[in-house]
């Protein structure tokens, strides 16, 4: 599992069950620590497995050959509009 700051865009760790994103204050950062230290092995080793299974689900070679592919789908009118796709004047969380 991981432990990551808030400053960095790694929110998905929470709801993907692989980590913590924590504030970057010291006692919050170590109590994250400390909280991860103390989940028995098992909880652990899943937590692990989650974030593994995400990051090839979502950032393997073929997950982004794959969505590249739709957008230039998409640039070409042969596919609908992608999630992947956003505009600088779009706010990509709505």
């Amino acid at each position: 599992p991981v432990v990551s700051s808030r400053n960095a865009p790694w929110q998905r760790l929470e709801t993907e069950n692989c980590g913590l994103w924590a504030e970057l204050e010291p006692a919050d950062f170590t109590a994250a620590m400390a909280y991860m230290m103390n989940l028995p092995d098992s909880e652990r080793r899943q937590m692990g497995r989650n974030g593994r299974a995400w990051m090839l689900r979502d950032y393997s070679w073929s997950a982004i050959a794959q969505r590249a592919g739709a957008v230039y789908d998409w640039a070409r009118g042969l596919a609908e509009k992608t999630g992947d796709i956003h505009f600088a004047e779009e706010d990509p969380e709505s």
